[in-house]
């Protein structure tokens, strides 16, 4: 029987491309996030892109990522577009941006909001900015 478990999980990582290494395959059980979700939220810089906006709902509702501590979180979501109070770190999804990729501030935009105590994930709001 823990020959057919140890087969079964090779299999799985075998047909996903984030069992790559045992870190990425460890996030994975731990915060029941894919690493391709990963790749395309620090791709989308500013939201301009809408690549994070897709995932916004997905994160919100994912309870296993309560309790992530933010040195961990950090290196695996980027720096934040911008920090509020100190605890609420936001990036933008879902942006009107410029050429620049500046976001134009007289469109609304989604934020996603993860607002962290003790140094670890506490909350995870979206907010529709106008």
């Amino acid at each position: 029987m823990k020959a057919f478990n140890i087969f079964c999980l090779l299999l799985i990582c075998y047909q996903n491309s984030f069992c790559q290494d045992s870190a990425t395959n460890k996030f994975y059980f731990d915060y029941k996030l894919r690493a391709d979700i990963l790749i395309e939220w620090k791709l989308d810089s500013n939201g301009c892109k809408k690549l994070r906006g897709k995932y916004a709902r997905k994160l919100e509702e994912n309870k296993y990522l309560i309790g992530m501590p933010k040195i961990v979180f950090i290196k695996n979501f980027g720096n934040p577009d911008y920090i509020s109070d100190m605890v609420n770190y936001v990036y933008v999804a879902n942006a009107n941006c410029d050429n620049k990729l500046k976001i134009m501030e007289d469109f609304p935009r989604m934020e996603l909001v993860f607002l962290f105590r003790d140094d670890k994930l506490n909350h995870i709001s979206i907010l529709i900015v106008h």
